[in-house]
């Protein structure tokens, strides 16, 4: 069986193939209507709907860059269960092993995925089972014959570390669009193993910078904005007007960053000073760069977005898959 490891985060979907072919999709999706909703594709990639389908269950839907203005990020804390995680899972498998050169049939896959560690518990083994089976994307058969379930960020200290590591205590944040993950890992000879140091998730991601610049231009202007109207944008049209989001985002960014670092401090004050180093990845990484906590300096990862990922595939590796 070929092993596909997939992240499928509250802002984007990303997929590492079994030839290393990597993709990176958007999350947002919207149920299809229309008179084209139900036509077959050819592409997985495509203008049009994408067509999934589990057993007799079939759903188009508008999907990424494609989407309508009211998609949004379908993901919810009950992320094991949700249809729509299912379903972004599916995309992106087929997606991702199309960037790799292959189709979603020409073999049952082994899966690497990962939730946030705080719904680790909760979510596991609802995810497995939901995932696991045959499903199709545009009529493609796409087949996972095994699951597994990484928490995030414990995953990823393994595409972090090396040989040449010094030994010693590491902390990995992983900010993502809507969470972010804390979790503290030591590093020796025996190998990595994760410490009883505070871990777990807080609902604070880089969706709440898009939050905060999009009630500083409701709060000027009157119009409301979703944050997803916002996010990533450098400019947006208001009342026939370019209005330039640099300074709401460089005010976002500071207040978000206090709260991180007021957060970080409160749940590892006694830890940080004692850390080789203090890992930051995700795709919001970047948005703490140069931030010191309580003395520590946050140090971005090389890959940051990928790290997630990477540790997934390294991980189920590991297992012998």
């Amino acid at each position: 069986m070929g092993i596909v490891a997939i992240d499928v985060g509250h802002g984007f979907c990303k997929g590492l193939g079994p030839r290393g072919g990597r993709w990176k999709g958007p999350s947002w999706i919207v149920p299809a209507v229309g008179e084209n909703a139900g036509q077959d594709m050819i592409a997985v990639a495509s203008a049009r709907p994408m067509i999934v389908a589990w057993g007799s269950d079939s759903q188009a839907y508008w999907w990424g860059t494609d989407t309508p203005r009211q998609a949004r990020t379908v993901l919810g804390h009950e992320k094991g269960m949700s249809t729509g995680t299912r379903d972004l899972t599916l995309l992106a498998l087929a997606s991702t092993v199309a960037a790799d050169g292959m189709r979603g049939d020409a073999e049952p896959w082994t899966v690497a995925v990962g939730v946030p560690l705080g719904w680790y518990q909760a979510e596991r083994q609802a995810l497995q089972q939901q995932l696991h089976g045959t499903g199709s994307v545009n009529g493609i058969s796409v087949t996972i014959a095994r699951v597994a379930v990484y928490p995030q960020g414990m995953a990823a200290a393994l595409s972090l570390m090396t040989p040449a590591s010094e030994p010693g205590l590491y902390g990995i944040v992983d900010v993502g669009y809507g969470t972010t993950e804390y979790v503290v890992v030591e590093w020796s000879r025996q190998g990595l193993r994760v410490t009883a140091d505070p871990a777990g998730t807080w609902d604070i991601g880089t969706r709440n910078l898009a939050l905060h610049v999009a009630a500083q231009v409701r709060a000027e202007t009157g119009v409301a904005l979703w944050p997803e109207d916002v996010d990533h944008q450098t400019q947006i049209v208001i009342r026939g007007r370019d209005v330039d989001l640099a300074r709401y985002q460089a005010r976002a960014l500071r207040a978000w960053q206090a709260t991180m670092r007021d957060a970080l401090d409160a749940a590892w004050s006694a830890v940080l000073p004692r850390m080789r180093r203090c890992w930051v990845i995700g795709g919001g990484a970047t948005a703490l760069r140069d931030v010191v906590v309580a003395g520590m300096p946050l140090t971005v990862a090389a890959d940051p977005q990928w790290a997630n990922v990477l540790g997934y595939y390294a991980a189920i590796q590991a297992e012998g898959a």
